[in-house]
């Protein structure tokens, strides 16, 4: 008998299948990912792109772990089993060649990283293919999809709406296509707003003009105001007090506003709220109101212009760039290990709760920090 190679593969029927059950998912030693799937009349292999192997063998890795065994598809694309195949090699119950009883198996070998397959390309890491996950490369975030293919164009995953270049490369910024403005999170990437280009210059008016323009007026007013202040430093009141509020004091008492400021209550450029000498529109109003709310009213603020995670706190008012190009105010809910939790208004118009930054996407749009510890 003739050995059998490391990448000995069988003919491939060009057709599609609506047969059948879905079963464990794996890998061809080719590359292509599959689906075993069984009906009334036995076991046969689908690879992603709906064809099937038939009249020969395939090395299969049909449970992802990473070693393929081999085994002979007939005529009509069944496995054959406890039998021996036509060209004279034992299978077993399971299909797979084996011999003096035992199963014969190979390890896969693929390029760590990028793998193209005639189909798409796919990423190996560590001893799998990416699927149904994102994966970052070089700085750059992919998603592969259940057959473990990069994805391009645009995307729901997880509820969540995206697009990816044609490079697969997720556009994390906002953009424009076809007289559309695609407005998108600069955290998760997600588009969160679409706007006609016609719309476009009011939608940027609406949602950050105002608010940027009454709190950069007000600030240099209160500069002028007082002799006290210093380039890291703002006071709102005429006595600099310390605040001996306790971070888990700050967090409780924010949570708390919570019922009054429910997730996706109506929030704009509308409501304003007024601290000491200061008026804030938007999300800038609702930063005001939240850290009176916790630290009063007679308490300083002091501002610093140079990001530094470790100096961090909950209850701290971000000044931030948007996805819009304009500016954004937000408040630390919560500083965790990656990054911190905010609270903020006028996000897509309403109060929202619970967004995440990484301190590299903090850094990267960091304006200035207001605390009043």
């Amino acid at each position: 008998m003739k050995r059998k190679g490391l990448i000995v593969l069988g003919l491939t029927a060009v057709m599609t299948s609506a047969m059948g059950l879905t079963a464990l998912a794996g890998v061809r030693s080719d590359g292509m990912a599959g689906n075993w799937k069984s009906d009334a009349n036995g076991w046969w292999w689908q690879n992603s792109d709906g064809t099937w192997p038939a009249n020969g063998w395939v090395w299969l890795d049909g449970n992802d772990d990473g070693r393929a065994e081999c085994y002979y598809f007939n005529e009509n694309g069944y496995i054959l089993t406890n039998t021996t195949s036509p060209d004279g090699y034992p299978l077993d119950a399971d299909g797979a060649w084996t011999v003096n009883g035992e199963k014969q198996t190979q390890t896969l070998i693929y390029n760590q990283g990028w793998n193209h397959d005639g189909r798409g390309w796919k990423y190996y890491s560590g001893n799998r293919f990416v699927t149904s996950d994102w994966e970052q490369v070089k700085g750059k975030k992919y998603y592969f999809d259940e057959n473990g293919y990069m994805v391009t164009g645009f995307n729901e995953i997880d509820g969540l709406y995206y697009y990816f270049e044609s490079s697969g490369a997720l556009k994390d910024e906002t953009f424009y296509m076809d007289g559309i403005y695609y407005v998108v999170d600069s955290y998760d990437g997600s588009i969160t707003d679409e706007i006609d280009e016609y719309d476009w210059a009011d939608y940027r008016q609406d949602y950050d003009t105002s608010e940027s323009e009454s709190t950069r007026n007000t600030v240099d007013e209160e500069e002028r105001e007082t002799d006290a202040v210093t380039e890291d430093e703002v006071m709102t009141d005429e006595e600099e007090t310390e605040s001996d509020i306790t971070e888990a004091e700050a967090q409780e008492k924010i949570l708390a506003l919570e019922s009054s400021y429910p997730e996706g209550m109506k929030w704009d450029n509308s409501n304003r709220y007024a601290s000491g000498n200061r008026i804030g529109y938007g999300c800038a109003g609702f930063a005001y109101l939240v850290q009176d709310s916790v630290f009063g009213k007679n308490g300083n603020v002091t501002r610093y212009t140079d990001f530094d995670p470790d100096n961090l706190h909950i209850g701290d008012h971000i000044r931030i760039y948007n996805n819009a190009g304009g500016e954004h105010s937000v408040i630390v809910l919560d500083v965790l290990s990656y990054g911190v939790e905010l609270v903020e208004g006028n996000y897509n118009s309403s109060i929202h709760w619970g967004r995440t930054m990484s301190f590299e996407n903090l850094e990267e749009n960091f304006i200035y920090q207001e605390t009043r510890y």
